[in-house]
């Protein structure tokens, strides 16, 4: 799933139970990340931030992202 890019926030509870989410695209634009966003998103392992400024960011992992680990890496990739 790719996400546009501009986007500033997703929801809560957006993506909760999507246990069929396995790769996200997120613009690193997005600064709000609600509560429990990808709460068991069990098979989110690959995540990939798309910056206007640098080449993307690809992030996997053998346990799924939860919404915490998504913050941060978002939190990560604006300040590189």
């Amino acid at each position: 799933l790719t996400l546009p890019a501009g986007l500033t926030e997703i929801g809560d509870n957006a993506f909760e139970d999507c246990s069929s989410l396995t790769t996200l695209t997120l613009p690193a634009s997005l600064t709000t990340i609600g509560e429990r966003a990808f709460y068991r998103c069990s098979s989110l392992t690959t995540l990939t931030i798309v910056s206007d400024h640098a080449e993307p960011r690809v992030l996997t992992r053998e346990q799924p992202f939860d919404t915490a680990a998504v913050q941060q890496a978002l939190e990560q990739a604006r300040a590189a």
